[in-house]
C-alpha cells in the first residue's frame, strides 16, 4: 500500500521573530496553511481528488500542532502521515516530526530558525533506509559552515559516517567555496566548487570540479559563466561549458537568455544546446510569464522545439486571494492529437487568519527582489542596510536562509526544489518585507 510523507510547516506570509505573546501586546493578524486538496486529470479530461491534508490540532496562538494527511485508494480515503509541531516559547518552530507506518522524519531548529539536525528513515523492499544530518554554524551566522551525513547500515543496523560538506563565504557573506567529502575510514575528497564575483559585486562564474581518486588530483567538470545587460544586474544569459580531457579545454554544452519586461520581471527564458558537430547553438524550449497588477506570476507558457517551430507542452497558471496568498496551481499538458490543453494537476490552497501579539510591523523597503519566476540567481536593487533572508515553501518549510551586506546584489537559490516560495527580508532595525516568488 503506497503512503506519502509530507514534510511541512505551517505557512506564515510574515514569519517574523515572534517576542513573548502577552495580551497587552499590540495584534497582528497573519495567514496560515490550513489544508491543501490535489487533484489529477483524468482521461475525461476532469479532476479528481487524490491527496489531501488537514489540520486537527492548533495551540492557543493559532499555530497547527497537528495535520492528517489522506490519499485516496480504491475509491477510499485512507489514513496518510500524521505531523506534529513544537515551538519554542518566541514562536518559532522548534522540531516537526511527520510518520506513518513505514517512514519517519523530523527537522529541527534552534531558537533563530536555523535547521539544525534532520532525521529520515523508511522500511522498503530492500531492507531499512536512513539518513540523518547535522548542521554546523559559527555564531550568528545564518549559513551552515558544515554539514555532517550519517547513513543507516542496515545490516549492522548502526549509523555509519557517510559526507560531509563545507562551505567558505567571504566578508560580504557570499559563498566562495563548497567542498564535499565521503567517508572510508577517513574523509576523501569528493567534489569542489568555486565561485567568482566580478568588481560590481555579481557572480561571474562557477567552477565544477570532482577529485580524481585513481591520479589524486582534482579536474574540471563544468564551468557556468554568467553575463549581464549593461548598467544593471539583470542577467542576460547563462553559459555552461564542460571540459574536454581530450582537448584539454573548456566547451560549451548549453545556454539560457533571460528577456524581461520594463520592470525588471522575467518575460521569456530560451534554453540552447551546442551542437558539437556543427559548432551552432540549438533551441530546445522557452518559457513565457505573465503577472498581475502586483507583480504575481498568474500564467508560465512551456514550449519545446519540434523540426524548426515552437510547439506548447505544459502550462501553469496562479490565482491568489486578497492578502496575497496562493489558493490555485493548476498544471496543464498539451495534447497535440486534438491540439487542446488537458487537465494534469491542480492544487488547492486554503487558509484562516491568526492573531499574533509582539509581531513587527511589515515595512515597505526601497529596493526590489527581481527576477520572478527565477531558476538560479535572484537579485536585489535599492539595498541600503544588512538583512537577514529567509526562504520558505508554500506550506512553511524553511528551505534557505543566509545574511547578506550592502555590497551583497543577489542569492543563489538553484538548489531549491521547483515551486512556489515565499521571501521574508529582516533588516536589522527589525523591519520586514516580505516576497512572494515562483523557482522553475
Amino acid at each position: 500500500m503506497k503512503k506519502f510523507i509530507l514534510s511541512s510547516v505551517v505557512l506564515l506570509f510574515a514569519m517574523f521573530s515572534f517576542g513573548q505573546f502577552t495580551s497587552s501586546m499590540p495584534k497582528t493578524e497573519l495567514s496560515v496553511l490550513d489544508s491543501f486538496i490535489y487533484s489529477r486529470g483524468t482521461n475525461l479530461n476532469e479532476w479528481e481528488e487524490y491527496y489531501k491534508r488537514n489540520v486537527v490540532e492548533k495551540n492557543s496562538w493559532g499555530l497547527p500542532v497537528r495535520y492528517m494527511t489522506y490519499y485516496l485508494s480504491n475509491g477510499s480515503w485512507l489514513n496518510g502521515d500524521t505531523t506534529v509541531y513544537n515551538y519554542y516559547s518566541n514562536g518559532h518552530l522548534e522540531s516537526y516530526v511527520s510518520y506513518n507506518s513505514d517512514t519517519t522524519q523530523c527537522k529541527k531548529y534552534d531558537t533563530d530558525g536555523r535547521l539544525i539536525f534532520e532525521y529520515y528513515k523508511t522500511n522498503s523492499n530492500m531492507g531499512t533506509l536512513g539518513s540523518k544530518t547535522y548542521y554546523y554554524y559559527s555564531g550568528t551566522s545564518q549559513d551552515p559552515d558544515s554539514m555532517i551525513v550519517y547513513k543507516w547500515n542496515d545490516g549492522s543496523s548502526t549509523w555509519t559516517l557517510s559526507g560531509k560538506y563545507v562551505y567558505t563565504y567571504n566578508e560580504e557573506g557570499k559563498i566562495i567555496e563548497y567542498l564535499s567529502y565521503y567517508w572510508s575510514g577517513g574523509w576523501e575528497n569528493s567534489d569542489k566548487k568555486i565561485y567568482r564575483y566580478n568588481n560590481d559585486g555579481l557572480l561571474d562564474s562557477l567552477i565544477e570540479i570532482y577529485y580524481d581518486d585513481f591520479n589524486f588530483v582534482w579536474k574540471n567538470h563544468y564551468l557556468t559563466c554568467y553575463y549581464y545587460y549593461n548598467n544593471t544586474d539583470l542577467v542576460s544569459s547563462e553559459v555552461q561549458l564542460s571540459w574536454d580531457d581530450n582537448a584539454n579545454q573548456w566547451k560549451n554544452n548549453k545556454m539560457y537568455n533571460y528577456i524581461y519586461y520594463d520592470n525588471g520581471l522575467l518575460q521569456r527564458k530560451l534554453f540552447y544546446e551546442m551542437d558539437q558537430t556543427s559548432g551552432t547553438w540549438q533551441a530546445q524550449s522557452k518559457d513565457f510569464y505573465e503577472y498581475d497588477a502586483q507583480g504575481n506570476v498568474v500564467a508560465v507558457y512551456d514550449s519545446t522545439m519540434d523540426n524548426g517551430q515552437w510547439i506548447p507542452r505544459n502550462k501553469t497558471t496562479y490565482t491568489y486571494d486578497q492578502f496575497g496568498n496562493q489558493t490555485l496551481v493548476v498544471n496543464y499538458k498539451w495534447d497535440t492529437n486534438d491540439n487542446t490543453w488537458h487537465n494534469l494537476l491542480k492544487k488547492e490552497y486554503f487558509y484562516t487568519r491568526a492573531i499574533f501579539s509582539s509581531v513587527p510591523q511589515q515595512a515597505t523597503l526601497d529596493f526590489r527582489v527581481y527576477p520572478n519566476p527565477v531558476q538560479n540567481l535572484l537579485f536585489f536593487s535599492g539595498l541600503d542596510t544588512k538583512v537577514k533572508i529567509t526562504i520558505y515553501s508554500i506550506d512553511g518549510r524553511i528551505f534557505q536562509q543566509s545574511r547578506i551586506g550592502t555590497n551583497a546584489k543577489y542569492i543563489n537559490v538553484s538548489s531549491l526544489p521547483p515551486g512556489s516560495y515565499i521571501l521574508k527580508i529582516v533588516t536589522g532595525h527589525n523591519k520586514v518585507f516580505v516576497h512572494k516568488f515562483v523557482k522553475l
